[in-house]
C-alpha cells in the first residue's frame, strides 16, 4: 500500500489488501477520510474497482410473534444412548 499515501494506519492497509484479494463487492469503514479516498482508484484481484463506503446499519428486523398460549415452543431432543458394545468371545 505504499503507493497510495492515504492508507496511513497499518490495520487499513490490511483490511484494503485482503478485501482486494477477495474480490469483495464493498468495504465498509467508520475512517471517515483517509479510506475513503481510495474508493474505485483501487482494483481488486480480478481487475474490478473496489467500492469503499461508509459503514451503516441494516434496519433491526421484526420481533418472532409469541404464541398465543402464552406458552414457548418446545424442541423435542433425541434420545442420547451408547453404541451397542461387541459381544466378547468367552473363550480367549
Amino acid at each position: 500500500m505504499r503507493e497510495h499515501p492515504e492508507c496511513k494506519k497499518p490495520s487499513d492497509a490490511i483490511h484494503l489488501a485482503t478485501a482486494l484479494a477477495l474480490n469483495v463487492d464493498e468495504m465498509h469503514t467508520y475512517d471517515q477520510t483517509d479510506l475513503l479516498d481510495l474508493s474505485e482508484r483501487v482494483m481488486r484481484a480480478d481487475g474490478i474497482p473496489l467500492k469503499i463506503c461508509n459503514a451503516y446499519a441494516l434496519p433491526r428486523p421484526a420481533p418472532v410473534p409469541v404464541p398465543s398460549s402464552g406458552v414457548s415452543p418446545r424442541q423435542e431432543s433425541l434420545p442420547l444412548t451408547a453404541p451397542d458394545e461387541p459381544e466378547q468371545d468367552e473363550n480367549k
